[in-house]
């Protein structure tokens, strides 16, 4: 099954999008970013934000994050906008992950914006 949590098996899922085929909406962005985290995909990752992104958006910060957790499940818990048709979008989700033998949970909520066809992640919403 796809880490992601769709319920289909990763090669019909985020595979596709890791290996270059766009999102069709903002949260299969986020769904395949975080599915990029727990394979441990830096490229994809960077591939996939936008250039005016605020937070861990070099390469060292993000392979730094993979030697500290193991990502256990992703809840979308809202949207709004982010469909094929829109420039822009929210996701809201809630990551699960295990850093050394304790369980943490990570909520954000997240700006999508589409350049061209291809959506990036733009930022955090506060």
């Amino acid at each position: 099954m796809c880490p992601c949590g769709s319920g289909q098996i990763y090669e019909s899922c985020c595979w596709l999008y890791h290996q270059g085929a766009y999102p069709e909406s903002a949260e299969q962005l986020m769904r395949s970013r975080y599915c990029a985290f727990v394979k441990h995909n830096v490229d994809y990752l960077l591939r996939t934000q936008h250039q005016n992104l605020s937070g861990p958006n070099d390469r060292q910060e993000i392979l730094d994050t993979f030697q500290n957790c193991q990502w256990l499940e992703l809840k979308i818990l809202s949207k709004s906008k982010g469909e094929k048709s829109d420039t822009e979008g929210e996701v809201e989700f809630l990551a699960t992950y295990a850093n050394e033998g304790q369980i943490f949970e990570h909520r954000e909520k997240s700006h999508f914006k589409k350049n061209g066809p291809q959506w990036l992640y733009h930022s955090i919403i506060a």
